[in-house]
């Protein structure tokens, strides 16, 4: 008997890390690493029991998605595989990101120390927050050094060029499991690119920012540096926990309090639906509501009537409100929700939004499922002490449940 596919999310602070294995039809399994937040070392004991990752996939540069990634590579190793092998690498950093002339003349040595200064600045940001404490900041940065060092295969299935759907949409892994792709565009990664290089040459006085590795890693602390800036902006005080009534659902989940996600980081997300032999399954890293609908729409224009059905949905942006619109809920619908973090951002932040929350659990139930679970990799307890209540549950037909392995 075929073993059942499984998502595992590792405990990885308030970040993300998953393994997904998933069933090909030549009766081996296909695996595959979505980003490497934090707990490195467990991550990396698990990686050893499996043979190889059919792709890494990194989603985007926020701190809590890649604060283990270049270590793990580095301890690796792209052909000895300490850990584990890994067939190729997905993952979109500033070379990749070629839509602006560059500038061909050499960069100066002031320029340089100036450009190494304001990586300095970025990285005082970023390296507080980190809970990782056996790598330190040199270590955790850096990881488009570290994958071009190790020789890894890297984003070869788009020719080099970077992970958008204007440059590929569907991409086949293995007989009968394919990744379809709905974020990023171009258009957001124009947005990254341009918040990068305005800063570069604002910084140096200049019209084009010019070739040089440098550059590379400065926009690797300057992408980091966004995600910590936005946590900022977003913080708000958070009204004292009580018992939701079915109205204080209703208001939640109301399309009048949804403020959209407007990060140019996290709108550089790679997100794709996976599709094995079995099943499907969605996967929206912090990437934006809006575009997701579009794609979605495109692709299978009937989701407008009946929404698109998978076996598991992972939850945009550790279920923050800005990134999970009723207009996208409208258009998807699963049994299972996954949700990956502690709720303990460093800087206040509690993730998910009870917002979010509501918006899976007030909507008709399918005629197939009795349910929807919402899984979460640690217990939450501003969750818990608000949707853990029987007349609720029973009312909208949900359950909560702590896990970090699901079965499928």
């Amino acid at each position: 008997m075929e073993e059942k596919e499984k998502i595992t999310m590792f405990p990885a602070s308030y970040g993300d890390t998953l393994l997904i294995r998933v069933n090909s039809s030549k009766e081996k399994k296909v695996n595959l690493l979505i980003d490497c937040g934090f707990g490195f070392k467990d991550i990396k004991e698990k990686l050893k029991e499996i043979d190889n990752l059919d792709r890494f996939i990194i989603t985007h540069y926020d701190n809590d998605h890649i604060q283990s990634a270049s270590k793990f590579l580095e301890e690796n190793g792209a052909t000895n595989s300490e850990i584990v092998s890994i067939n190729q690498i997905w993952h979109n950093s500033y070379r990749h990101l070629q839509f602006k002339k560059r500038n061909s003349k050499s960069l100066s040595a002031k320029d340089r120390l100036k450009t190494e200064a304001f990586m300095a600045e970025c990285n005082k940001t970023t390296s507080n927050e980190s809970e990782e404490k056996e790598i330190g900041a040199k270590q955790a940065i850096r990881l488009g050094s570290k994958i071009l060092e190790q020789n890894y295969n890297w984003n070869k299935d788009f020719n080099d060029l970077a992970i958008s759907i204007d440059n590929k949409q569907e991409i086949s892994i293995a007989p009968d499991v394919s990744i379809i792709l709905l974020s990023p565009n171009h258009k957001k990664l124009e947005n990254l690119e341009s918040e990068f290089e305005d800063k570069i040459e604002e910084l140096l006085n200049i019209d084009n920012v010019p070739e040089d590795d440098i550059f590379d890693d400065a926009f690797e602390f300057y992408a980091q540096k966004l995600e910590s800036d936005l946590i900022k902006i977003q913080e708000e005080s958070i009204s004292s926990e009580c018992k939701l009534s079915i109205q204080d659902v209703e208001e939640l989940s109301s399309s009048d309090n949804y403020s959209p996600d407007n990060s140019v980081a996290n709108g550089s997300s790679i997100a794709f639906i996976l599709k094995s032999k079995e099943h499907q399954y969605l996967f929206l890293a912090d990437s934006h509501s809006e575009i997701i609908e579009e794609q979605l729409k495109k692709l299978y224009p009937l989701c407008t009537e009946t929404p698109l059905w998978f076996d598991a949905i992972k939850i945009s942006h550790h279920g923050a409100q800005g990134n999970t619109s009723p207009n996208l809920l409208k258009l998807i619908d699963s049994q299972k929700f996954l949700i990956s973090t502690n709720g303990k951002h460093p800087r206040g932040h509690k993730h998910p939004d009870k917002e979010t929350i509501a918006r899976i659990i007030n909507r008709p139930i399918p005629k197939k499922v009795f349910e929807r679970t919402i899984y979460m990799n640690y217990s939450l307890p501003h969750i818990i002490e608000l949707f853990e209540d029987e007349a609720l549950k029973n009312h909208y037909k949900y359950s909560l449940e702590v896990a970090t392995e699901i079965q499928i």
